[in-house]
């Protein structure tokens, strides 16, 4: 059996055990769970720094907008630093006004269909998950805390262009925090 396969099933079964789970007996619980084909991670990567790249750019044009899409991206409950990826492209498309950003986010979002080989979720908090996360704090407090050790990731050692968005966003002049 074909790896990607392979973890799709294991995925799709956690899933199902997840929904007949909550099922029988109701919480407030929320599951995700996702496979991903490893080959295609290269790609989403550029795409995910070029769209960082675009957004660091246009920030200083669009922040009231760009601020209203990183506070109702999908999070992840329990660690709200991570926002869905699928869906923080989809919000890009529908609400920044440059075209270049708009496009590149579309590169993102084709790139992580051809990654995510499965996502599911169980809960009406996690109703916007496409499949992968990225670090995309609010708080400059967690910021400045995690951003030495996430500047190690070979993911940033490779394409930095994501962590000079972050860092935009945090810039004194464009505090989004609170």
């Amino acid at each position: 059996m074909a790896p990607e396969k392979l973890a799709s099933e294991i995925a799709r079964a956690f899933i199902g055990h997840a929904i007949a789970t909550e099922a029988q007996e109701p919480t407030d619980t929320t599951y995700t769970q996702s496979a991903v084909r490893l080959t295609e991670l290269e790609d989403l990567a550029r795409a995910t720094a070029r769209l960082g790249e675009v957004l660091a750019a246009i920030l200083g044009k669009e922040m009231l907008g760009l601020r209203g899409i990183v506070q109702g991206v999908q999070r992840m409950p329990g660690d709200e630093q991570f926002a869905d990826l699928g869906h923080l492209a989809k919000l890009v498309t529908r609400h920044v006004k440059s075209k270049k950003a708009q496009s590149v986010a579309s590169d993102v979002i084709d790139a992580l269909r051809r990654a995510v080989v499965f996502s599911g979720h169980v809960g009406e908090a996690v109703r916007r998950v496409t499949g992968l996360t990225v670090y995309l704090p609010m708080d400059i407090k967690d910021f400045r805390v995690y951003r030495r050790s996430y500047s190690t990731l070979s993911f940033l050692k490779d394409h930095p262009e994501w962590l000079l968005f972050l860092d935009a966003l945090h810039a004194p002049q464009h505090q989004l925090s609170d």
